[in-house]
């Protein structure tokens, strides 16, 4: 008898637990508060938004009058967003780690590859809103440019390839942070990567191809910042495969083997 009602108890947990559990939707939007809510997300937020301001105005005072269009103001908050938006994705990942609230965020989601997923589902609805503000605010620096008399001739035009080109461009580098948070768990580690991949080795790359020929041809395959940076130029074909390779070096494999990580670690 008191097999049967520990039996039934134990399907009742699991029913409860079952008819409680949140949407991934619900996970993915949980995830994008906890940076609005955490002091460092906040400021880092605000950050992204003021230096895509700052972009915004350089492009209006420095460009040139001739050929001063919609779409090159647009493109010049791309860069500034992308370099700040893979250290949101890195922290969205390792200040659960750093500040212990992942006892409780796996607690109330036990399925932890459902917590990935919906941290990874944030990156995108960052990369969105982040696209939707270079929007934005370029067409309020372009409005002005307008007013000040500064575009000849004026064009709001926007070409759908370059919209995409760009949210790619920032949704790639976003992801490599989630990536590496999940590989390290550890902000000042996942960080200082991130940095030597954006800043560094693009240096070493470009030395190593003016020198060495043959070199120079395979680090092309995973040269990420290279090759998402040809999704920005509208004048030549992006190398595709290039591209689609080194996010696979430089974001699926981090990913994964983060997930792995995150999926058999321990919480204490």
């Amino acid at each position: 008898m008191s097999a049967t009602t520990a039996s039934v108890r134990s399907r009742t947990a699991r029913d409860r637990s079952t008819m409680y559990r949140p949407g991934l939707l619900t996970l993915t939007r949980l995830e994008m508060r906890k940076m609005v809510d955490t002091r460092s997300g906040f400021w880092l937020l605000l950050v992204i938004a003021l230096i895509t301001v700052g972009g915004v105005a350089l492009a209006v005072i420095l460009g040139p009058d001739a050929n001063f269009a919609y779409e090159g103001i647009f493109q010049f908050t791309v860069i500034p967003a992308s370099v700040f938006l893979p250290l949101l994705g890195i922290l969205m990942v390792t200040t659960e780690w750093s500040q212990r609230t992942v006892m409780s965020t796996f607690t109330l989601v036990p399925q932890r590859g459902r917590v990935a997923a919906a941290k990874v589902l944030a990156g995108v609805g960052y990369t969105i809103l982040s696209v939707l503000l270079g929007l934005a605010l370029a067409a309020v620096g372009y409005g002005v440019a307008v007013l000040l008399d500064r575009a000849h001739p004026v064009d709001w035009s926007l070409s759908p390839e370059v919209l995409l080109a760009s949210a790619a461009y920032e949704l790639i580098f976003i992801l490599v942070g989630i990536a590496f948070g999940m590989l390290f768990q550890n902000s000042p580690l996942a960080i200082v990567a991130y940095l030597v991949l954006y800043f560094v080795l693009p240096i070493i790359f470009g030395v190593l191809k003016q020198n060495f020929d043959t070199v120079g041809s395979a680090l092309a395959w995973i040269d990420l910042n290279g090759n998402a940076s040809q999704l920005l130029n509208s004048d030549q074909s992006a190398p595709y495969g290039h591209v689609v390779a080194s996010v696979a070096f430089w974001v699926v494999l981090p990913g994964v083997l983060g997930l792995v990580r995150t999926l058999k670690r321990e919480v204490k």
